[in-house]
């Protein structure tokens, strides 16, 4: 009787912990997939900072040279 219900127990039990490995590799590898997705539109969104960031310089750069150059610009009489 012993035997017979080890043997149960057993059979029960291995599928459990078969299941419990095959769903925690399936939740590594999500994880892994929600990682990348997650650095790839971080580097997207900065690539975009960047740029508008890069395009506004540029733009203040040469709204000042203009008012510079303005400043020292002697009206012809």
């Amino acid at each position: 009787m012993k035997e017979i219900l080890l043997d149960n127990y057993k059979q029960f039990t291995y599928d459990i912990e078969a299941k419990r490995k095959s769903i925690s590799k399936e939740t590594n590898l999500l994880n892994e997939k929600v990682a990348s997705a997650r650095d790839k539109y971080l580097a997207d969104k900065l690539r975009s900072f960047k740029l508008f960031y890069k395009k506004r310089l540029a733009y203040f750069c040469v709204a000042r040279h203009k008012n510079i150059k303005q400043a020292y610009d002697v009206p012809s009489t």
